[in-house]
């Protein structure tokens, strides 16, 4: 009828269905004889379970039996077990004894990673032939190897003066060959041993590679990065300040040196020459601090020279001598070797006024003090600049002129006479400042500029 309950139907034959909860299904009664047999069904024995788990946890599989399986959890556990533990002891020690071997993307093994005393071994070898006059690409191969005993270090934890070697020789090995991402790799593993104490085996280098850090970030434009190096340089230098309490008193005594010598800060003077754009400035304290420093410049040099030529030519109405240019780009050689006060005793001065004079008797041949190494690599520099900012110079331009020019300027200016140089050519500043112009914004588009 209707709205009256569809009966059920009875169990198929040959089920194991109770005959008799089905006939009193449709009662009241035969309803909670279901219900009580589904709790039944589906009760959990909290003690079975409890027993289950622990013998779970008994048979589990051991580490080794975990890297054989699939399961991404064991995945994962084996990666884990080429790093460190929570008690900061390896849980790898390499087996290998190859003097050589290159950076692996691949998941590390024993067999391949070498133990600290051979490592000390290939650090040996590895420098005496990368320095073998044979070999012409010593700096990219004394890179790759380095690359891979650092690997080899990490993996294993190795923490000593030793890793501070290696770190060092590769950084220095990246500013031969203009390698930014390697040497800011190994800035920050120095930075970290540092402030452990830990030092190079051949000596303390700290002093060298804050400069580095320093300069590193002005170039590549790490205000932020800089604000924080400055900071931390101030705190080192307090002692009741957080930074300072946190390091071991030889350490801390250590960073206050280096901190407040005289070396850091004249390094501070060359990142605001830097950032103010003064190239002249910027060529005669670069020289002064070192070839280091010379080559971290170098990686940049090309891209700081566009910047010093837009300042300098938007000063300019006319025609702008080519020797005002050179001088503006860095091109002209240094010619002294100090920054300090000796520069103004009469030794010093009589000093730079010979070396100026034996330049001028061979020019070509004289060991001037370029940023771009040599006469003909300055020369070589300057044409690419101009090709890339399309730009023609005029054709009486003549780079050897113009640095007789500025040497014989900079003896008169010594020598209290006037000043007697001229320019090689003359070029239209309106052309130039343009050409720059176009230059830049089309740096500004380019992701990779």
């Amino acid at each position: 009828t209707m709205g009256s309950k569809r009966p059920r139907s009875p169990p198929p034959h040959g089920t194991d269905s109770d005959d008799s909860s089905w006939e009193t299904s449709s009662e009241e009664g035969g309803t909670q004889s279901l219900k009580a047999e589904r709790e039944q069904r589906f009760k959990v024995d909290k003690k079975a379970m409890k027993k289950l788990r622990k013998k779970t946890r008994l048979e589990a599989p051991t580490q080794n039996q975990q890297q054989t399986t699939q399961d991404p959890a064991a995945f994962f556990t084996s990666l884990a077990a080429v790093t460190v533990g929570l008690d900061g002891k390896a849980w790898l020690v390499g087996k290998s004894t190859a003097m050589e071997r290159n950076y692996s993307r691949d998941e590390p093994c024993a067999e391949d990673i070498r133990p600290l005393h051979v490592l000390v071994k290939a650090f040996d070898f590895v420098m005496r032939k990368a320095t073998n006059s044979e070999n012409p690409s010593g700096s990219k191969y004394l890179s790759d190897q380095l690359k891979g005993m650092r690997q080899d270090l990490v993996v294993q934890n190795i923490r000593t003066n030793f890793t501070v070697s290696v770190y060092e020789a590769h950084a220095r090995a990246a500013l031969d060959i203009g390698n930014v991402s390697e040497f800011t790799q190994c800035q920050a593993g120095l930075r970290s041993l540092y402030k452990d104490g830990l030092q190079a085996e051949d000596g303390d280098h700290l002093e060298e590679f804050m400069c580095y850090r320093i300069i590193y970030f002005t170039l590549s434009d790490q205000i932020d990065a800089l604000a924080s190096e400055l900071q931390e340089h101030e705190a080192l230098l307090n002692p009741a300040s957080k930074l300072a309490k946190s390091l071991s008193p030889e350490t801390r005594s250590r960073f206050q040196s280096v901190c407040g010598g005289e070396r850091v800060q004249l390094t501070m003077r060359l990142s605001a020459y830097l950032q103010d754009c003064d190239s002249l400035k910027v060529m005669k304290t670069a020289h002064v601090l070192g070839e280091g420093v010379l080559k971290l410049i170098k990686m940049y040099l090309q891209r700081e020279r566009v910047r010093w030529l837009q300042q300098s030519v938007t000063s300019f109405k006319g025609s702008i001598p080519s020797l005002f240019v050179l001088e503006s780009l860095g091109f002209m050689p240094s010619t002294s070797k100090s920054l300090t006060a000796q520069d103004q005793k009469k030794a010093a001065k009589k000093e730079e006024i010979t070396r100026i004079k034996q330049a001028l008797a061979s020019i070509t041949d004289a060991k001037l003090q370029f940023i771009d190494s040599t006469l003909s690599l300055a020369d070589a520099a300057f044409a690419e600049l101009i090709k890339d900012i399309k730009m023609t110079v005029p054709a009486q331009f003549d780079l050897t002129h113009d640095v007789r020019a500025s040497l014989q300027k900079r003896l008169d200016f010594l020598e209290g006479a006037s000043d007697t140089s001229k320019s090689s050519a003359s070029i239209d500043s309106g052309v130039m400042s343009q050409a720059v112009q176009v230059y830049c914004n089309f740096l500004s588009n380019v992701k990779t500029a």
